[in-house]
């Protein structure tokens, strides 16, 4: 059921996660987490998916650095986007 719905790889992904926060295994997964420094020129409220090293307390990001010229200007375009539409949201609610 899931392969037909494309799910069947984010539960591997979710159990995945959970076994290495579970089992403190210290191993690099690519998850959604609160940025905090990770990309240097996105503020540290966004929410970024990169590489972090998953720990019992859960996941640490790496580094990232800044992207590459040709990503950054793209990813503060989706940024900004998704930034305007949440404020729309909290100004009219459901209303919209």
């Amino acid at each position: 059921m899931q392969t037909m719905r494309g799910g069947a790889k984010y539960s591997d992904a979710a159990c995945n996660l959970i076994q290495s926060i579970y089992n403190d295994t210290g191993d690099i997964q690519y998850v959604d987490v609160r940025n905090n420094g990770a990309i240097s020129y996105l503020p540290a409220d966004s929410a970024v998916e990169v590489a972090c090293r998953i720990t019992a307390d859960g996941p640490k990001p790496l580094a990232t650095g800044e992207l590459r010229l040709q990503l950054s200007g793209y990813v503060q375009m989706m940024k900004a986007f998704k930034r305007m539409t949440v404020g729309v949201f909290r100004r009219f609610g459901a209303c919209i």
